[in-house]
């Protein structure tokens, strides 16, 4: 479980590095999606990280399902941590969608 542990934080890592320093908010979905797979206890940053990079990776412009599937990795970041940072952006995912109610 420890090497299984240590690959899913390099994984989240590079993930980061995709989105912030590449600019490739894709492969990030794929390197923090990998990362809650293979982590015995996928954490709250493994499901944020997909959230924020679906959230850059814009969708395929005419629809919003990478705003749905953002709030869904959000909500799943949540029940692993109740950080202010992730209700934000849950938030304004929300808000994005039109639900400015429920955000």
């Amino acid at each position: 479980d420890d090497c299984r542990a240590v690959l899913a934080y390099t994984l989240v890592r590079l993930g980061f590095l995709n989105v912030d320093a590449l600019s490739d908010a894709n492969a990030a979905v794929r390197l923090y999606t990998m990362a809650t797979q293979i982590d015995p206890y996928p954490s709250s940053v493994s499901f944020k990280g997909i959230g924020t990079a679906l959230e850059a990776a814009g969708g395929n412009g005419k629809d919003l399902v990478h705003l749905e599937e953002a709030v869904k990795a959000y909500r799943k970041a949540l029940e692993k941590s109740k950080k202010a940072s992730i209700f934000f952006y849950l938030a304004v995912a929300l808000e994005r969608l039109g639900k400015a109610e429920e955000a």
